[in-house]
């Protein structure tokens, strides 16, 4: 039978709805770039550093706040190193990375000292994984890097301060302690031993009340609970030294508040003479 001959009105509908599905089309595969295109101004964007690169330790990828944090000119300044020849981090070489992130798939919050391009020190926390094909091999490693340079200069400074304070505390002749909010010690300085022959290891985990006299208990308990109610105190009791001789003390102390709760107390025992 002979193929019917459209009319000039049919074929002209028929390619009007051809040029509607190309269009339709063509909408389609834009809106399919339009995430791609979210993503590299996300990623250029971005106040972390980003990264690809390959197990043979060539960077195929870098926005530009790593490439900045890095302290190069540009990416292609950057690409221009060989990670395996020349890592970032001289204290971890990059095969104990490369190890690290094929045996697990990732690596995550690992801190390390890397070299800007200056050669000045920059603290960095990365978090990392493996891209691999379908048959399993290693296509590259991707990741995102944080600067965390100021937050170890605080901690640094933190720990120096700890430090000057724990030496001026032990050097001290008075006796230094915490306590929990059940009076349990926590802590006491090497004070502790000259006044009452106590080492530190021995004190420490003890009520407070241990080392006291029956009589002055419900003295120090009473202060204690007036501590836990936000107050300060300073009251005079006998306390008992290691060998059980009575020692004549001048306590004060003070409620240790954290977010507006008391956790505990801190206080200062003056030894005021052996009674005889």
């Amino acid at each position: 039978m002979p193929q019917e001959r459209k009319t000039e009105a049919e074929l002209l509908q028929e390619l009007g709805l051809l040029r509607r599905r190309v269009a339709e089309l063509q909408q389609t595969v834009k809106t399919l770039k339009c995430p791609e295109k979210q993503c590299r101004e996300l990623l250029e964007n971005a106040s972390v550093g980003v990264y690809r690169t390959t197990p043979d330790g060539r960077i195929i990828m870098a926005n530009s706040a790593l490439v900045q944090m890095l302290g190069y000119s540009s990416f292609e300044q950057l690409s221009e190193r060989n990670l395996q020849k020349e890592g970032f981090a001289p204290e971890y070489p990059r095969s104990i990375f490369k190890d690290l992130i094929e045996k697990n798939g990732k690596v995550i919050g690992l801190e390390s000292a890397w070299l800007r391009e200056d050669g000045t020190t920059l603290f960095v926390s990365e978090h990392g994984r493996v891209v691999r094909d379908e048959s399993g091999k290693t296509l590259y490693y991707e990741g995102i890097v944080q600067d965390i340079t100021e937050r170890k200069k605080v901690e640094a400074t933190l720990k120096e301060s700890e430090a000057k304070y724990r030496d001026l505390v032990e050097g001290l002749t008075d006796v230094i302690y915490t306590t929990d909010a059940e009076g349990t010690i926590t802590s006491v300085n090497k004070a502790e031993k000259g006044v009452f022959g106590w080492d530190a290891t021995e004190i420490v985990g003890r009520h407070f009340t241990g080392s006291l006299v029956p009589e002055s208990v419900p003295e120090a308990i009473a202060g204690f609970k007036r501590v836990l109610a936000g107050e300060s105190i300073a009251v005079e009791m006998v306390a008992l030294d290691k060998n059980g001789q009575p020692v004549n003390i001048e306590l004060s102390c003070t409620p240790i508040i954290r977010d507006g709760i008391v956790v505990g107390t801190r206080g200062i025992i003056r030894d005021k003479g052996v009674f005889t």
